[in-house]
């Protein structure tokens, strides 16, 4: 999958676009998912630290308080205390839940994932966002 390798390549596009008329803002942030990152340390001690250093911190200090519910499909794991090991989030989305995976072949999808991270993120009262076909 080819993606960003650091925050600091995609800042400038939401710097540029959160105050945008047409820029989906929740509870008047702008909203920022990604589909990647939950292995991503960026040289700190934690996924969740690097995403704070380097993502979370400089939007801050130029007044941007983003709501942020990634998509981290490189997780491993349950998804049972996902939400604690990421404080860095304000929510998870679930896009590997909409659909199975191609080597499960034709079958109905479960919606066991949804409900774990629906869990959890009520636990830590995070935001859920399922996704969907």
């Amino acid at each position: 999958m080819i993606h960003f390798s650091h925050p600091s390549q995609f800042l400038g596009l939401i710097e540029q676009w959160h105050n945008h008329k047409s820029y989906y803002l929740h509870n008047g942030h702008p909203f920022v998912s990604t589909f990647y990152g939950a292995r991503l340390s960026f040289g700190e001690s934690s996924p969740s630290n690097g995403w704070q250093k380097h993502y979370r911190e400089p939007l801050q200090a130029k007044g941007i308080w983003t709501y942020f519910v990634p998509a981290f499909s490189d997780a491993m794991g349950s998804p049972t205390g996902f939400t604690y090991a990421f404080p860095v989030i304000d929510g998870v989305m679930n896009w590997d839940g909409a659909w199975p995976y191609e080597s499960d072949g034709q079958v109905d999808v479960s919606s066991a994932s949804d409900q774990a991270y629906l869990t959890d993120t009520h636990t830590y009262s995070k935001t859920f966002m399922m996704g969907t076909l």
